[in-house]
């Protein structure tokens, strides 16, 4: 093939093309300053890495120094021994547990003891023997005795007509006309009352028991006409003046403002 003249002839071609596009290359300025620009950013990056690998050799060296300090120290040693023992010990208590996986269940038997006392302790109709409402929970009630005070504020008047026999075979109450539910009273013959009957009876018998002691210590003679415990009469620095619960209460200051007028009255006494 190398003897075919074509073929020679064909390759001198190619040769003196190559030639001609180097000799062009070679002549051409901007090629020159390219080729130069691409060279000193080549240096300029060679460089770049160069100091980059340097200082990456350094922090390696430091991070290694840094650990050695950190975790080759006798104290972390010391925690190390005794946190790898304490890893053990639970390990092998979880062995424990996988190897008598299942655990056996509970003994339900108290649990359904205790289901049904209280089922049976809410399961009865608790009445209030004032205001006849119906609970569950006996901790909501306050028992108190056939005597108790303030059930008087539950008396029926004998002029007053009711139509059906309220006695509750209670000697104490029936003789004073007291009104209460039968459903409330106890087999030991006590009286249930809710918290909030309890609380209002005992507010309104201090109520009471506070306008009386006003009365005491009025400072004009009673008179049968009026009411001795609208107001009573001070001594100021001019002369007389009449104060009545309604002045005390409507000047109760701020820190009171949240009590009604019943409230203030059954809670609050004034006296010399």
């Amino acid at each position: 093939m190398r003897n075919d003249p074509q073929y020679r002839e064909q390759l001198q071609r190619r040769k003196v093309k190559r030639d001609q596009k180097r000799k062009e290359i070679e002549e051409d300025h901007s090629h020159v300053d390219a080729r130069k620009d691409a060279d000193r950013m080549a240096k300029v990056r060679k460089v770049a890495r160069e100091a980059q690998e340097t200082n990456n050799t350094q922090e390696q060296e430091d991070m290694i120094d840094k650990v050695r300090q950190r975790y080759y120290s006798y104290n972390f040693l010391y925690l190390m021994c005794f946190r790898i023992a304490e890893l053990d010990a639970h390990f092998a208590d979880l062995q424990v547990k996988e190897h008598q996986w299942p655990m056996p269940g509970p003994d339900v038997t108290p649990m359904y003891k205790k289901y049904l006392t209280h089922t049976y302790k809410l399961g009865q109709n608790i009445v209030c023997a004032c205001c006849g409402c119906i609970f569950h929970d006996i901790t909501k009630f306050e028992v108190v005795p056939q005597s108790y005070e303030p059930l008087r504020h539950l008396r029926i008047p004998e002029d007053v007509n009711i139509p059906f026999d309220f006695s509750c075979d209670i000697n104490v109450l029936d003789q004073n006309h007291i009104l209460i539910n039968k459903l409330g009273i106890t087999q030991d013959k006590r009286i249930l009352l809710c918290e909030v009957c309890h609380d209002q009876l005992i507010h309104t018998t201090h109520l009471l028991r506070h306008m009386r002691e006003l009365a005491q210590y009025q400072l004009i003679d009673d008179d049968a006409e009026e009411d001795d415990f609208n107001v009573e009469i001070i001594v100021t620095d001019r002369g007389f003046c009449t104060v009545s619960l309604l002045d005390d209460y409507a000047y109760r200051g701020s820190s009171l403002a949240q009590y009604c007028l019943y409230d203030y009255c059954a809670q609050f006494y004034k006296q010399k």
